[in-house]
């Protein structure tokens, strides 16, 4: 444990590559793990409590948080300048903002559960091109929130029980949520912004009967009158997802 000044981190590390931190419990430093210019970090079954942030990665590049288990800190993941990184499978409870990426791109955020969070479960401000899927947000004061971040990717997310869902802020477009379960009535798209939401498609070709049918053509149109697929059912029905 440490005394909260702010030169103080629990691991520290600058201009190193390959290093693996695993299975330790961090408490009481103004920054559990950060990590600066750095590539090919591995972080692993690691606990840590009462941070400012609990990781944080600066200029950091091609590295991986898995199954940590961050609580009772202002931030839970903080990405700064950093890309091509993956946090996943990991818990982000009882912060203030759970996952944040902040100008960074090409980032994997997946397999969480992010919970309980003061202000934002997950916030994206000046970052694009990332991907955010699998993820579980319950209970988080504002949800998935959007500040100046372009062509990000949200597919199979969860939102429950948030005073905001989605929010997507200051010219925030090109942002696609595929396959997401939320409230709608919950979402707040600024008019300087843009959401283009997607679902799946599984469509099954019964006859009179009910009766599945075999090599029937299904063809789908978008609202601009263009083919967008054409596919013949299996002999179960179906045809592949769309």
């Amino acid at each position: 444990s440490g005394n909260n000044k702010r030169e103080e981190s629990g691991v520290y590390a600058k201009s190193n590559s390959d290093i693996v931190i695993e299975n330790i419990e961090i408490n009481n430093f103004y920054t559990g793990i950060e990590i600066e210019s750095s590539n090919n970090i591995e972080i692993r079954n690691v606990e840590i409590h009462n941070s400012k942030s609990a990781i944080h990665f600066i200029a950091t590049a091609d590295s991986l948080i898995n199954e940590v288990n961050a609580q009772s800190s202002d931030i839970g993941v903080l990405l700064t300048t950093s890309s091509n990184n993956q946090v996943s499978n990991s818990i982000m409870e009882n912060n203030e903002i759970g996952i944040k990426l902040s100008v960074s791109s090409d980032n994997f955020v997946k397999n969480n559960k992010i919970m309980h969070n003061t202000n934002y479960g997950i916030l994206l401000d000046s970052s694009s091109y990332n991907n955010i899927m699998n993820n579980v947000l319950d209970d988080n004061k504002k949800g998935l929130v959007m500040k100046q971040s372009l062509n990000n990717v949200v597919s199979e997310i969860s939102i429950i029980n948030s005073e905001t869902a989605v929010s997507l802020q200051d010219s925030s477009t090109g942002n696609t949520f595929l396959n997401s379960s939320y409230d709608i009535s919950k979402e707040d798209v600024e008019a300087s912004s843009k959401l283009i939401r997607k679902w799946y498609l599984d469509l099954k070709i019964v006859d009179s009967a009910l009766n599945p049918l075999d090599g029937a053509t299904a063809k789908g149109w978008n609202g601009k009158g263009d083919l967008i697929f054409s596919q013949t059912t299996n002999s179960n029905g179906f045809i592949q997802t769309q």
